[in-house]
């Protein structure tokens, strides 16, 4: 499975769309996690958000917004810390293809987010999860609405599905157990930008149609 392609992962798996849930592919990493862990993390997440929390990849926009750095500028930060994360990750597969791999590095399993809503999500990995299994979760929303969020989400449902490429996989149901609440309102503001914009496209479609 390491060679699976996770940008295709979950192009087969539908789920009609309602107001509060936006089926929608963008790779995410998660790393299972133990009660203890849990507890541990608990309330540092519950305290503050993503990005002002030290755990929070490319965060940080708060503390810059505070000294009263522009947001286009605080925008060009974000973008940025993707593009390293995605030059990182690149390097971390060349580093495997040679037999290498980092020092010290605690790795994040990969997996393709295929729905997500205020309340959970599901997600396409390569990985074997258990019902039940704790994990922490790092979602870097698309470039629609680009805000990383770190929370801890509960597998409330694990399948083992076959992929169109013959591999095996699995397709979970998580229900976030951990996260605050204005991380969740990121997500919410998410989803409402992807509706209106998938709203506005249908228009546009029914507007040539008209022709």
């Amino acid at each position: 499975m390491a060679n699976e392609d996770f940008e295709t992962l979950g192009q087969d798996s539908g789920q009609a769309r309602n107001t509060a849930r936006t089926a929608e592919r963008f790779p995410i990493e998660y790393e299972i996690i133990t009660d203890k862990e849990l507890q541990l993390l608990k309330p540092m997440y519950l305290d503050a958000r993503t990005s002002e929390r030290s755990d929070g990849p490319g965060g940080g926009a708060d503390a810059f917004m505070a000294m009263g750095v522009p947001p286009a500028q605080i925008m060009m930060f974000q973008q940025t810390m993707r593009a390293f994360k995605s030059l990182e990750d690149k390097l971390d597969e060349v580093l495997k293809a040679t037999g290498a791999s980092p020092e010290d590095a605690k790795k994040l399993n990969k997996a393709m987010c295929v729905d997500i809503s205020a309340g959970g999500m599901r997600m396409i990995t390569a990985q074997k999860v258990k019902r039940g299994a704790l994990a922490k979760l790092v979602l870097t929303l698309p470039p629609l609405h680009p805000v990383i969020v770190v929370a801890v989400g509960k597998i409330v449902k694990a399948s083992p599905i076959r992929l169109s490429s013959g591999k095996r996989a699995m397709e979970t149901a998580i229900a976030f157990e951990v996260i605050n609440e204005d991380d969740r309102e990121e997500i919410v503001a998410y989803s409402f930008k992807r509706q209106r914009q998938e709203a506005a496209r249908n228009l546009a479609t029914d507007d040539d149609d008209d022709y």
